[in-house]
């Protein structure tokens, strides 16, 4: 049975539709870590026999996924809780690219490294959308709409928007949430108690 565990975006420096054949050019400590962990994959399955399936995350967001840091511009996952608590928070530029993974979907990618047979690849990036941030913006608005939420002039670190081609095509992966979804239920589970952002 493979070993499926989890990389990162930050594996690669920002720019659009990263795939997973780019060089790893990691700009965070963090990141550097992960791609020696992907190297150290590679060595335990040709050395040593082990079925590893890795997957690079991007921000992922849902049910108790979240740990707010509050005045911190990475976080922008946090800022439809914040906006349900009636918290000032603020989201890149809207023109900006972000990527983002419901947590369910998350779980469906992990599930399905666990069952695939003598896979092409062994190293799959991991995306809900590449979608622009006035998208979550407006899907704030939709589910919150006296939040409070300024935008910025300046561009936010906010993650790798990555190419969903590999695992869709050898996994069979397809996202099921769109932002709308996502914040309709998560703004709904914070107002009634079951989740906290």
């Amino acid at each position: 049975m493979p070993v499926p565990w989890a990389s990162t975006q930050q594996a690669r420096r920002w720019s659009p539709n990263l795939t997973e054949d780019e060089f790893p050019t990691p700009n965070t400590i963090y990141g550097a870590c992960k791609v020696l962990n992907e190297v150290e994959a590679e060595v335990y399955r040709t050395q040593f026999g082990l079925d590893t399936i890795g997957i690079r995350l991007p921000m992922v967001f849902g049910h108790e996924r979240l740990s707010r840091k509050l005045g911190t511009s990475y976080m922008w996952g946090d800022v439809p809780g914040m906006a349900t608590l009636g918290q000032p928070a603020e989201l890149p530029p809207l023109n900006q690219l972000i990527d983002w993974v419901h947590v369910e979907d998350a779980a469906e990618a992990f599930a399905l490294a666990l069952e695939v047979k003598n896979p092409a690849h062994r190293l799959f990036n991991l995306s809900g959308g590449n979608i622009r941030a006035a998208e979550w913006h407006a899907a704030i608005r939709k589910a919150v709409p006296d939040a409070k939420v300024a935008i910025s002039a300046a561009p936010h670190e906010v993650g790798r928007p990555m190419s969903n081609r590999r695992i869709m095509a050898d996994l069979g992966f397809r996202p099921r949430y769109t932002a709308e979804r996502a914040i309709g239920e998560y703004v709904k589970a914070v107002r009634s108690g079951t989740a906290k952002p």
